[in-house]
């Protein structure tokens, strides 16, 4: 038996014996937005400055601009908060960061930073609010 039949397996065990109930995350693969960042430099990111989220992927990741690779995005979002960073973020560490929208303009989404951060490697966005198609 793998790993996953049996974690799953003992997950239903557990949840029956102690009759409550549980949340489940599951990841699958498919669309995800993320930070374009074509060199990989680490980019620092300050509370209370702001950075703009655009499409233009032509432009370089840097600590006022990154560019995305989400064109629903700028539709999507009104006074929103989006994270951007690590996939499972503990809020312990300084490699990802909360952005709360400030304004939209075109495809471009100005967001203040809510917390210092330098990210580094893939980043992803995440907000609950947006449903992204898997075509």
């Amino acid at each position: 038996m793998g790993i996953y039949p049996r974690i799953s397996h003992g997950f239903i065990i557990s949840v029956g014996a102690l009759k409550l109930a549980c949340l489940v995350m599951l990841d699958t693969v498919g669309a995800e937005m993320q930070v374009v960042n074509k060199s990989e430099k680490a980019i620092s990111l300050q509370q209370d400055d702001n950075v703009i989220l655009t499409l233009d992927n032509g432009h370089e990741a840097i600590s006022q601009v990154l560019p995305i690779n989400f064109d629903g995005l700028a539709k999507a979002v009104k006074g929103d908060t989006i994270f951007v960073g690590q996939y499972l973020f503990t809020g312990s560490e300084t490699t990802s960061v909360w952005t709360e929208v400030d304004k939209v303009d075109g495809n471009d989404v100005d967001c203040k930073i809510k917390n210092s951060a330098t990210l580094a490697g893939v980043r992803e966005l995440s907000n609950l609010k947006v449903f992204i198609t898997l075509s």
